[in-house]
């Protein structure tokens, strides 16, 4: 209901802009409003995409809000967790128990509005789909005689392409116009009896309806009634829309040589034999004598001063572009409001990487006046915080025993709609993985930080919608940084995948500068840190590289840097050299002697996975 609700509000604002707008027109011709108001009705349709595809531009509305929170009680918090400040003064606890009965399933005034507005829709569209149903069934075709002779006149007078059908039905009292690319006019019983000047008075204005494409226009607007059907400006705009059509074919009628006080006669006439008009108003046609209307088009058409010129393809384009500049502002402006919300305990949990839990980790959240409340995780390895403000906090939790940097988190008050971010990581095997550390930033360089749990699971409380840069790291895997971007309820659940990480050692062969080559001195591989559910490959089998002779004899040294690829059963599938400014000969001996290693698989989650390792081989020549 919320984006119906918004739809609505920004619909509400076009519409009474457009009304407004034909209002200041009174001056000018019928047939410059109804343009106006088609215009409003084609962008009050077009808003939702809009709303979609505009650039936002936000608006802040300062709302104050204190709510009333009951005052947290003292009380131990379970399991043993112990909260306090760093300067020893004690922060009260606060515990949230569940109820002990099951929730009874309540109904929203969302939910019943929603049935309400379903029930209202599918009221409106029946009544439209039954009129098309009845219009189907409700004429027979006329052919020839007199009527056909001035219809023919009169399309090529107006310039009609498509010929207009025309169809006489059983009833005294209908006589409109309907059809999109099939225009039909309806006629009542008695209307071959009509004289050649009602005829052609008839015929006048019901094929202006048609050149101007009345019908088409009307029937939008209806449309869009029946999902607004709530609002009333929309059932003002349709009506207004209907009244401006009709005065804009009777200026047509008069712009063709037809005497006001003839043509007001005749619909007098019109008007009194279809008195009964009423039994049709629901149909989907534009009626030509309808009573409500009819006392203000005879005083509008008797009246000389009256404007009835046509619409210039000029002021078309300027009241267009006026429009489209007003529905693109509607489209765009986003309300917030500047709301203070109130202070909530700040809850976590953590995981060592093989899932269990860690307790004794020491949990700190600065503000921005450096108040440190802190909180130490009990034995199920859960903590909560003691009520947390709105703002920007740095969340650092430090292991005992373990060397981790500090995680980091922010929380930003006055942002509009904000919600959990939730995720799942995984391996390249799709197993789970527990102990990941993924840190959140905004662009205010602000940070969450969180931990996965056992299940693979992360959590970030109440993030804003916006832009950000998600990275997830764990040792053994590639670090994965990537800019989210949160608008839809979609964007608040992530998935990710993380793949294993690269292995890198340094070897160093040194030679004599006289002496013939000794064997190189390997420097002992570099310590890999791996998660709990991979086992870094071990070597099995080692070739020294050779200092090349001719690099020895020239006096030369140097480093080369090789990227090695280990198969999933421990053998070195490629190598390849990443160092550009090194000796080619260096190269070779290099390659030569990584591609003849040998490792036991790299297991992840137990089955052998391929891996990349990166060599440093460092040739140097001793005194």
């Amino acid at each position: 209901m919320t984006l119906l609700l918004d739809a609505a509000i920004r619909c509400s604002i076009l519409v009474l802009c457009g009304l407004a707008l034909a209002a200041v027109l009174h001056r000018q011709s019928a047939a410059l409003r109804h343009a106006v108001l088609a215009m409003t009705i084609i962008a009050a349709a077009a808003l939702v995409p809009l709303t979609a595809i505009v650039p936002t531009w936000r608006v802040s509305l300062p709302v104050s809000i204190a709510p009333q929170m009951p005052a947290p009680r003292a009380a131990a918090a379970p399991g043993g967790m112990d909260l306090r400040r760093r300067d020893g003064n004690a922060a009260p606890a606060q515990t949230i128990l569940g109820s002990a009965g099951a929730a009874r399933p309540t109904v929203s005034a969302a939910d019943i509005a929603r049935v309400v507005w379903v029930a209202g829709v599918a009221v409106c569209a029946a009544v439209l789909l039954t009129g098309f149903v009845r219009l189907a069934r409700l004429a027979r075709r006329v052919r020839g005689g007199q009527w056909m002779e001035a219809a023919s006149q009169l399309q090529a007078a107006y310039g009609l392409r498509r010929p207009v059908t025309l169809l006489q039905t059983d009833a005294s009292d209908v006589l409109a116009t309907f059809g999109m690319r099939r225009h039909r006019v309806l006629l009542p019983a008695h209307a071959t009896a009509w004289s050649h000047d009602r005829i052609h008075a008839v015929l006048s204005h019901e094929l202006a309806h048609v050149r101007r494409q009345d019908w088409l226009v009307q029937m939008s607007a209806e449309a869009l009634r029946c999902v607004y059907w709530f609002n009333p400006l929309m059932w003002i705009a349709c009506a207004r829309l209907r009244s401006e059509s009709e005065y804009a074919c009777d200026d047509a009628v008069l712009g063709r040589g037809m005497a006001p006080r003839d043509y007001a006669a005749h619909l007098l006439d019109l008007a009194r034999v279809c008195r009964r008009a009423r039994r049709h108003a629901t149909l989907p046609a534009l009626p030509m004598a309808r009573a409500s209307t009819l006392e203000r088009r005879i005083t509008v058409m008797l009246n000389p001063a009256v404007n009835r010129n046509s619409v210039s393809s000029r002021t078309r384009v300027a009241a267009a572009a006026l429009l489209a500049c007003l529905s693109l502002s509607v489209a765009a402006v986003r309300a917030g409001k500047s709301v203070q919300s109130p202070p909530a305990p700040l809850a976590a949990s953590t995981d060592d990487r093989s899932a269990g839990v860690l307790p004794g980790v020491s949990l700190t959240a600065p503000d921005a006046e450096q108040g440190r409340p802190t909180a130490t995780f009990s034995a199920s390895g859960r903590s909560e915080s003691p009520s947390v403000a709105p703002g920007t906090h740095v969340l650092e939790a430090t292991p005992a025993g373990l060397l981790t940097p500090p995680l980091a988190a922010s929380v930003r008050a006055g942002q509009s709609a904000p919600a959990p971010l939730v995720g799942s990581i995984y391996d390249a095997t799709g197993g789970v993985m527990p102990g990941v550390d993924v840190t959140l930033q905004d662009a205010q360089q602000g940070t969450w930080t969180a931990t996965t749990n056992a299940r693979g699971r992360f959590e970030f409380p109440s993030v804003a919608p916006g832009n950000y840069v998600l990275e997830a790291k764990l040792a053994g895997f590639r670090t994965l940084r990537q800019d989210i971007a949160l608008r839809t309820a979609g964007d608040w659940d992530r998935a990710i995948t993380l793949q294993v990480g690269e292995l890198s050692e340094k070897i160093i062969v040194s030679a004599e500068r006289v002496a013939a080559p000794t064997g190189a001195s390997q420097a002992p591989p570099a310590p890999l840190r791996v998660g709990g559910n991979i086992r870094a490959p071990r070597r099995l089998h080692h070739v020294e590289p050779v200092y090349p002779a001719s690099m020895r004899e020239a006096g030369r040294e140097g480093v080369v840097t090789v990227e090695a690829v280990i198969d999933a059963e421990g053998s070195v599938a490629s190598a390849r050299v990443l160092s550009a400014d090194v000796h080619p000969d260096f190269a070779i001996a290099a390659v030569d002697a990584v591609r003849q290693w040998k490792y036991d698989p790299t297991l992840l989650n137990g089955v052998p996975v391929e891996v990349r390792m990166t060599v440093s081989v460092e040739f140097t020549l001793s005194k």
